[in-house]
């Protein structure tokens, strides 16, 4: 089904954005008092491509409103459909569609996205029957009870009898296509009962065999009409050895034949510079006369032939002495002919070469349709999901990449960003330079937005002067605020439209995926909002919906120096992750997370900055100190006699560095502290590049009797045998594997295997992410070790990690 944006337009010009269901409460009356005496408006319904109306979804789904257009579509007045006063809906919907069905699929789809699209027939008062697609969203309730409907009715009849007809038309040609190879067969038959042909017959065959699973192979890809006619021209040259081929198409209601394409350069038409392109019926009246028969056939001698002397005396120079005529067909309708002529020499054409032709030809119609019919898909597909006038796409579009885009956050932990666009000083160019001006303007600015973003990102126009962008895989809102920075300079910049120029101001709304939120609706709801704050400013600028992100709009140049001095100037921190043992519930360690308390953005998570620190080549002085930390921490509770494990995490570039573990047993030698409380912690997909060194390096740490844990488990793709070999004491399941085990047999399975696996192994197992009392039974049932995450505790400081030890 095909969706079309119009009720954008109406609703936008209703004044409903933004307006919750629950708080609409519409009077029938009243509103189609407003769509009828508002001026403006009604010429703005007038003007879509279709009929508007607002409709009850009572049993009869009564229309209260139709706008003039109405009339058009189907040959009653609006009056006369309105509330049924003439014509109920029921009694326009052709005998074989079902009210009660189409109402019940409208309400289900009202019921899930607050918009529906039917496909339905109607009978016009000529009694012709319509096909039509209406796309409409919920406005509100009447009376309480039932909803009322804004929705947009477009004839679609045309483009679906064009549809109907090349399917039908594609599967004739199929057909006949099979019967020409079949002829083929046949023909290679029929010269093995002539010895004298035999071999020249089975070679041409071979040879034209080949060609045919060429054309049907080869020229699927091609885009243009031209270019596969040359194809096959070009392949019906080299297989028959003739001098040239061509195509000429009907024109001017079959009173012309124009030459389509001529893959060779030294043909009648280049050498000559082409006596004529044309063929005028009155010059070539037998020749038009056989095509229009539909009967393919073969001139030995063209000049002799009635059908065909015309046509040779015009190429008269080239000695043009033999031809095959094959006539063309396409949708019930004498398309042309394909011409394949032999010059200088007369020349008898064989049964199966003529076959061979007839074959081609087919082939080269089956691609033509192939190719309108991609075209009528592609006009079809544009109405559905991209904005006319800009060519963006259109909200129903958009709402599809947010929703995939947050599916990948779920999947593979990608953020996003949403930045929502309108336009200040917009109404003011309409009012003084014309609507004509506006669009231009649009136009204009969508161009220049579309500059600004990357191939992977995704732009939308999704009412009259609104824009609304998605930025993929997006990792610190500072890249975020700079694709801001381009935008609103571009927006800025003067226009000229129709030799004036022109300045408007742009207001911009962001929000973040997942720090704000990981549902659609409320990330188009907080950017909308952020971009009303805004707007309220009187400024051009742009706002994060959350108002700590929005002081992160600093150059990325800013952020690396201040991250430069951050470990000198003491505002590294770390807080602690209690882990539960599941056996008796007590604290068995803690993880230690790293924090960058920045004097000015605030406390920052290493989401916010590892990234670029191990860009810049900064990671190493922080995890040193990290590091220091951990092990100062271990030591103050080893000295208050609380036996305690602490984990830190390393990453792929701090185990490369050759003096860790030097740096590391002389922290412990120093603090005099038992290695057993230190564990470090490295992520799964570490172990895919490197192995032996790696390998080497955590049997060192082993024996300094420090604890390895592999994390991220069961999210990489490292071999169970590699794990195997090395000196781990403890794996932590992914917390992506965990997610919705209390509702999804799938995922229990996959978490209950990783479990068995890491159990099997002989290794103790962690989960982590665990936040709510379904996923800490489920491993508890599974015989888990320990586990962490909000369900047990927060993460803390580590003055409140020590009070909670008991």
């Amino acid at each position: 089904m095909y969706r079309f944006d119009y009720t954008e337009i109406i609703g936008r010009s209703l004044g409903s954005r933004s307006v919750p269901l629950q708080q609409k409460k519409i009077d029938r009356e009243s509103l189609g008092s407003r769509l009828g005496c508002d001026c403006e408006l009604r010429a703005l319904l007038n003007s879509l491509p279709g009929a508007i109306c607002c409709r009850r979804m009572d049993p009869s789904m009564s229309l209260s409103f139709a706008s003039s257009a109405m009339h058009q579509l189907t040959g009653y007045r609006a009056d006369e459909v309105v509330n049924g006063a003439v014509r109920s809906f029921e009694s326009l919907l052709h005998p074989q569609e079902n009210l009660s069905r189409l109402r019940a699929l409208a309400l289900q789809q009202l019921h899930q996205t607050e918009s529906f699209t039917l496909q339905y027939r109607l009978v016009h008062r000529d009694g012709s029957v319509l096909w039509i697609w209406e796309s409409g969203r919920i406005a509100g309730h009447v009376d309480g009870q039932y909803c009322l409907t804004e929705s947009i009715l477009v004839d679609m009849t045309d483009l679906h009898q064009q549809q109907k007809t090349l399917e039908d038309t594609l599967t004739r040609q199929t057909r006949d296509l099979a019967a020409v190879k079949q002829l083929l067969v046949e023909a290679e038959d029929r010269a093995r009962h002539d010895e004298v042909k035999l071999a020249q017959s089975q070679k041409r065959l071979y040879r034209q065999g080949l060609v045919i699973n060429q054309l049907t192979a080869g020229v699927m890809s091609l885009s243009a009409v031209e270019l596969v006619v040359s194809h096959v021209c070009e392949q019906i040259n080299g297989v028959l050895g003739a001098s040239h081929c061509g195509v000429w198409s009907f024109e001017q209601g079959h009173q012309l034949l124009k030459l389509i394409v001529h893959p060779d350069e030294n043909t009648s038409v280049a050498k000559h510079k082409l006596i004529s392109h044309q063929l005028h019926r009155r010059q070539f009246n037998h020749l038009f006369t056989a095509i229009e028969a539909g009967v393919a056939f073969a001139a030995h001698d063209a000049e002799k032939d009635s059908r065909t002397n015309e046509f040779s005396k015009l190429f008269s120079s080239l000695q043009l002495r033999s031809m095959i005529v094959v006539p063309l067909h396409l949708h019930q309708k004498s398309y042309g002919m394909l011409v394949v002529e032999q010059c200088d020499i007369s020349r008898h054409w064989y049964p199966d070469e003529l076959n061979f032709v007839l074959a081609a030809s087919l082939v080269m119609l089956t691609r033509i349709i192939e190719l309108e019919a991609d075209s009528i898909r592609t006009r079809l597909h544009g109405l559905a999901y991209f904005d006319a006038l800009t060519q963006l796409e259109n909200r129903q579009l958009f709402n599809e990449q947010l929703k995939d885009a947050l599916a990948k956050y779920h999947r593979d932990g990608q953020g996003s960003g949403l930045l929502f666009l309108d336009l200040n000083e917009f109404k003011q160019v309409n009012d003084r330079l014309g609507h004509s001006a506006g669009d231009q303007l649009l136009q204009q600015v969508a161009s220049r937005l579309k500059r600004c973003l990357r191939k992977t990102d995704h732009i939308a126009r999704i009412g009259g002067d609104e824009f609304i962008v998605l930025l993929h895989n997006v990792k610190m809102p500072n890249l975020v605020a700079q694709v801001a920075e381009k935008l609103l300079h571009q927006v800025i910049q003067p226009y000229v439209i129709d030799g004036e120029r022109v300045e408007i101001g742009v207001s911009i709304g962001i929000a973040l995926a997942p720090a704000d939120s990981v549902e659609a609706e409320e990330l188009m709801k907080l950017a909308d909002q952020a971009m009303y704050r805004v707007k309220a400013s009187g400024v051009s600028s742009y706002q994060f919906a959350n108002t700590q992100v929005a002081v992160d709009a600093r150059s990325e140049y800013a952020l690396i120096s201040e991250l430069r001095s951050a470990v000198e100037q003491e505002q590294m921190e770390l807080v602690y992750m209690p882990q539960i043992a599941l056996e008796d519930g007590a604290i068995s360690g803690a993880e230690a997370l790293l924090r960058w308390r920045h004097p000015r953005l605030g406390l920052l998570a290493p989401a916010m900055f590892i990234e670029l620190a191990e860009r810049n080549q900064l990671l190493k002085p922080i995890g040193e100190w990290v590091c220091q930390q951990v092990v100062k921490d271990a030591h103050a509770l080893n000295a208050q006699g609380k036996d305690t494990v602490l984990s830190f995490n390393l990453s792929a570039s701090q185990m490369d560095d050759a003096g860790l573990v030097d740096r590391l047993r002389l922290l412990i030698e120093e603090s005099e502290l038992p290695a057993g409380s230190l564990r470090i912690e490295l992520k799964e997909d570490t172990l895919l590049h490197h192995v032996a060194e790696i390998e080497n390096l955590l049997h060192r740490l082993h024996q300094l009797g420090v604890g390895l844990t592999i994390d991220n488990f069961g999210a990489g793709a490292c071999a169970v045998e590699t794990l195997t070999r090395l000196p781990i004491d403890l794996l932590k399941i992914d917390q992506r594997l965990l997610r919705d085990t209390e509702n999804d047999p799938a995922k229990r399975s996959l978490a209950s295997t990783m479990i068995a696996v890491a159990q099997i192994m002989g290794k103790e197992v962690v989960a982590e992410g665990i936040e709510t009392q379904g996923q800490a039974d489920f491993l508890t049932g599974r015989h888990c070790h320990h586990a962490q995450g909000f369900y047990y505790y927060r993460p803390m400081v580590f003055e409140t990690f020590t009070r909670i030890l008991h």
